[in-house]
């Protein structure tokens, strides 16, 4: 039983170490010259997956030692609910600067150093003081959990108005990535603390091969860029509107002129056509960059996701006096919907005062 459960950690050092090597070092030709954005918690990532890896060491080194169950409990409690904390913040919320990120991560890792350094040579302190070890990280565990709690709150609050803000089309707002973060976060986080309470090899071992196999799906996850499908659309000319906002720092601007601008490209063009309108492709036909659009789209005409689907419904509701034998369905894929569901939806959302159009079947 013992060498099933070292075996079960060298599995997870292993593991953690690859998936390390391949996050890092793998990028995808397309998107290379805006890594940054495309991947904007590589490093992060790569950190978390090297740092698990080599924490590992004492424990595996002293498997039998007494307090080698106390040493994983400690290092898993001190470690993941930061780096969760600063990835999610790092790709989902407001962007910390570098020194913030550099705070954030050194949480993760200055807490624990003693404790490998200890662990490396022998791990006398943590069997003398096997106590102190666990209320401290007790401790330090419920202010990280709490940090993680918070950005997890933050990111609910804003996933819904980011969407808002960036997509015309509820099917393209980007919640099944964040989805699939605050899950397998959520599940990592709870099965550590299962591990702190429990405080046995078994755990442990449970919770390597549990987090190997997560290692593994997360990382087949994100080895593909995972922000918004229509981003990517955009040609790599144009990505620039996103991501240079050079014209916004040379002074005032004709935010009336802009506005015009906008509600012809979405009027008079019909852009509103294109069921998956981003606010990025807006950007790059106007000629501004987002944060730019984004505020006179707001400002004017109360934001991307409402000014395009007024276009829409208004289409809709021609469409409904001219074409009186289209069905709903038909309506809406004319009008620039995905679907009928999208199309009831957006009425609702927005309250539009169109009549109601009777679906034939």
């Amino acid at each position: 039983m013992l060498q099933i459960y070292n075996y079960a950690t060298y599995t997870f050092m292993l593991t953690t170490f690859l998936c390390a090597v391949i996050r890092y070092f793998h990028v995808c030709r397309p998107f290379a010259l805006y890594a940054d954005y495309f991947y904007p918690s590589r490093v992060e990532i790569t950190l978390m997956f090297l740092y698990s890896s080599v924490l590992q060491l004492p424990y595996f080194i002293y498997f039998n030692s007494p307090w080698s169950t106390v040493y994983a409990a400690v290092i898993f409690m001190l470690t993941f609910s930061t780096f969760f904390t600063l990835m999610v913040s790092r790709y989902f919320i407001n962007k910390p600067n570098q020194a913030q990120r550099i705070g954030l991560a050194l949480t993760a890792i200055l807490p624990c150093l003693p404790f490998f350094i200890d662990g490396l040579f022998g791990g006398q302190f943590l069997f003398c003081h096997q106590n102190l070890v666990i209320y401290s990280s007790l401790v330090l565990g419920l202010i990280t959990t709490g940090a993680f709690a918070y950005s997890l709150y933050r990111l609910l609050k804003k996933m819904r108005d980011f969407a808002l803000d960036n997509f015309s089309s509820e099917e393209d707002f980007p919640y099944k990535f964040a989805n699939i973060v605050i899950g397998f976060s959520g599940a990592i986080i709870i099965g550590v603390w299962c591990n702190w309470v429990v405080e046995s090899q078994t755990a442990i071992a449970t919770l390597h091969i549990g987090l190997s196999a997560m290692a593994v799906i997360y990382l087949l996850i994100i080895l593909h860029p995972q922000q918004p499908s229509s981003y990517q659309c955009v040609y790599p000319k144009d990505m620039t509107i996103y991501f240079s906002d050079k014209e916004e720092t040379k002074g005032s601007f004709d935010m009336k002129k802009l506005a015009r601008t906008i509600h012809k490209k979405i009027y008079e063009d019909k852009m509103y056509l294109d069921p998956h309108l981003s606010l990025v492709q807006l950007a790059a036909e106007v000629g501004y960059g987002r944060t730019i659009t984004s505020k006179v789209c707001n400002e004017f005409y109360g934001g991307f996701y409402k000014l395009v689907n007024d276009a829409r419904l208004a289409y809709a509701n021609q469409l409904q006096h001219t074409h009186p034998e289209y069905t709903q369905d038909t309506i809406a894929r004319e009008c620039g919907f995905s679907n009928r569901n999208s199309f009831l939806r957006v009425k609702k959302r927005i309250n539009d005062s169109i009549s109601n159009i009777t679906d034939k079947q």
